[in-house]
Formats: C-alpha cells, sequence, structure tokens
C-alpha cells in the first residue's frame, strides 16, 4: 500500500496490514531529546524512507516542532523531500558522487558529505547551479569512510577555495564505530582522535548519533544525528524514556483445532506435544518479519502474548492461542510489534536489529495510517 503524503484528509485503505504512526509520540520524543542535547542542533536521521516510517509525514511533523536540518541517503529523497518542502536543510549522507548527481544535489539545494580527497577533486573540477553545504567527514576509526585526519589541513584549505563550496557553514563530521555498548574503548580513542584534529578549527563539528547521544555527552559539539531514538527506539542502555511511534498490526484469518502429534508449516518444523488452538495471521516474511528466529518470538491478541510457532511463510505466521482461545475469532487485531512489544525484542529473536525490521516493512502491502493523538 503506498504511503498517504497529501495534505488532505488521511483515508484509511483498506488492508489486513496496518503501521499505525503516532505522530504526537514522535514530538515528544524529540522534546526530550532536546532536553538531552542542550543548545546542539538537531539534524533529524530521515533516511531509508524515515526509518521505515514514511518520510514525508515524518518531515512533516518535525519541521512544525522546529527541526530545520535533515539527512537522508538518496538524491531520490533529496528530490521527494524538495516536492514538499523548500525551506527546510537536506544532507545527502551517502550517495555516490558524480559530476551528473552532484548537479542534481546543487539544483535542488542538498547538502552534501565529502568523504574522499576524489570528491574534492571533482567539486574543483565541475561547473554547478549554486555553492553547495559541506560536510567533510574524517575518518577516526570506523573506517568506512571519511578523509585521513592527516589530510583534513589541506582537505580544508581546498574546499575553502572551491568556487562551488559555500564556505560560510562548512562542518566537519566523523561517525562512532561502537557508540551503542560503553564498555568498548573505541569510541573513546576515536572522540580523542577528533577532538585531536578539530581543535584548532572554527567550523562546527558533528559526531553523535543516537547511541553516543546518549552514551557520551562530551560529543554532542554543535549539531547531533538522532535517527532511531526519535522513532522511539533506544539503541543502548539508557533511562531515557520515548515511545515507539509505529504499531504494527494485521488481523487472525484462520483459528485451527490441531492435535498431539501433528505439525505446522513449511518443513514441518514445530510439532505439537499436545493438543493445541493455533491462530493463522495474515503478516509474513514478504510483509518485513524475519523469517527465521533463535528463539520464540511473541504477538499480542486481545491483550495477550502468544507465541509464535512454525516457519514463518510469505504472507502469514502461526500463532499458539490455547490459553486465550475463548477471547479470540477470526477478524480480530493482532500487534505485530510497538509500544507494549519492542521491536527491538523481535530483532533480538531474529538476531538481528531494529533497524533492519523497521526498514524491511513493505509499503506495498501494508496501509499506513498517521495520528496525533
Amino acid at each position: 500500500m503506498p504511503k498517504k503524503y497529501s495534505n488532505g484528509p488521511i483515508i484509511e485503505t483498506y488492508s489486513d496490514r496496518k503501521a499505525r504512526i503516532c505522530l504526537k509520540s514522535l514530538s515528544n520524543n524529540y522534546n526530550k531529546l532536546r532536553k538531552v542535547v542542550d543548545n546542539a542542533d538537531i539534524i533529524a536521521y530521515v533516511k531509508a524512507d524515515a526509518y521505515g516510517h514514511g518520510l514525508v509525514h515524518i518531515v512533516r511533523q518535525l519541521r512544525s516542532d522546529g527541526v530545520q536540518m535533515f539527512a537522508v541517503a538518496s538524491i531520490n529523497e533529496l528530490i521527494l523531500i524538495r516536492v514538499f518542502f523548500s525551506d527546510i536543510r537536506v544532507l545527502v549522507s551517502s550517495s555516490c558522487l558524480t559530476e551528473n548527481s552532484l548537479k542534481i544535489i546543487a539544483d535542488y539545494n542538498g547538502d552534501i558529505v565529502i568523504f574522499s580527497e576524489d570528491h574534492i577533486d571533482l567539486l574543483e573540477s565541475i561547473n554547478i547551479s549554486t555553492r553547495v553545504n559541506i560536510w567533510l567527514k574524517v575518518n577516526t576509526g570506523m573506517n568506512r569512510m571519511g578523509i585521513s585526519p592527516s589530510t583534513l589541513t589541506k582537505s580544508l584549505a581546498r574546499l575553502q577555495r572551491c568556487k562551488n563550496v559555500n564556505t560560510d557553514d562548512m562542518v566537519i563530521m566523523s561517525h562512532f564505530s561502537c557508540a551503542d555498548d560503553p564498555s568498548r574503548n573505541e569510541s573513546i580513542e576515536q572522540l580523542d582522535k577528533f577532538l585531536e584534529v578539530t581543535k584548532n578549527l572554527s567550523l562546527r563539528r558533528s559526531m553523535a548519533n543516537s547511541a553516543a547521544i546518549l552514551n557520551y555527552p562530551e560529543s554532542h559539539f554543535d549539531i547531533v544525528r538522532p535517527g532511531l531514538l526519535l522513532y522511539g527506539i533506544v539503541p543502548t542502555t539508557s533511562n531515557i524514556k520515548v515511545t515507539p511511534i509505529m504499531t504494527l498490526e494485521s488481523q487472525v484469518i484462520s483459528i485451527n483445532n490441531c492435535k498431539k502429534g501433528e505439525s505446522i508449516g513449511y518443513g514441518a518444523t514445530y510439532t505439537l506435544n499436545e493438543d493445541k488452538f493455533i491462530a493463522v495471521v495474515a503478516f509474513g516474511y514478504a510483509d518485513g518479519y524475519p523469517l527465521f528466529v533463535s528463539r520464540k518470538s511473541q504477538v499480542i491478541i486481545a491483550g495477550q502474548r502468544c507465541d509464535v510457532v512454525g516457519r514463518i511463510s510469505m504472507d502469514t505466521m502461526t500463532v499458539d492461542i490455547s490459553h486465550i482461545i475463548k477471547k479470540v475469532k477470526i477478524g480480530d487485531i493482532v500487534t505485530i510489534w510497538g509500544p507494549d512489544l519492542p521491536v527491538t525484542e523481535i530483532a533480538e529473536c531474529a538476531n538481528t536489529i531494529p533497524y533492519e525490521l523497521l526498514t524491511r516493512i513493505s509499503p506495498r502491502r501494508i496501509c499506513y495510517i498517521y495520528n496525533t493523538d
């Protein structure tokens, strides 16, 4: 199901599968985060369709809450935002930079991340429609993208001379590799390196993602870069109270009275050790649910947790409802994840991370419903 991006009334298109997005919780999460980061500016990460929550609706709400900078990962996301919003800064964080892509980013008034000397060579050699805002990324230990600290001074000098660069608001940034685990030494080492190479610079600095915002307040600097926290998911151990803004739902489409010794689903991976009532739920791996789980995951039906049993199918899953059979009927709502059943819990069962599950949700099959209550 396509997400609805109009400014008019939101009409609920029929589907068994629904993602209910609470924009009030999004605002509350942002305001709590705003207090944590003190005077630092916030650039909201809305890449991957706002982590599966719907890019335009999330940008619209955060913009009304006061956010003026957003980050995406692709030029297509920049273009989509510009269809609706012309008055905000949009950073394209990890696009392949070519002459053509740079011209498109400039045409759509996007900021760009420079993370190699080749990018600077390209900027110096082309003509574009307007000067672009630059975020210069320094590799402090993530070893993925970023210029070497030893070349920072030279790179900055080249950028400041470049005719295609807006030199009024350049930002120096880096990225943590292990910020979600404060027991690791890598984050302190990266922070020390970043402080050392930027200590004599007057430019704004940015290093803290969601986990670093909570674990390393000394890394807040001038701009913080939250993603998962905005959507109500805490990527590390913390006392911060944020609320998941998505409740993912489906429905019971069948109820079966299965007997001891019978098996359920593909591969007959689950055999009943006693008689049980099994509900079939219209949600499967084509909707974004993990195919394999290492231990029992659960859903919520009639206010009760129920074990998912058997292998996940493309369109369905099977659930043990024996303990609540008198409360369940065909058509009942099933919570796949939400505030009372965190997506982090499902991710742990599947040996993955919540980022993956959220961004795998299929908007072709799921009806997105936005509310402010």
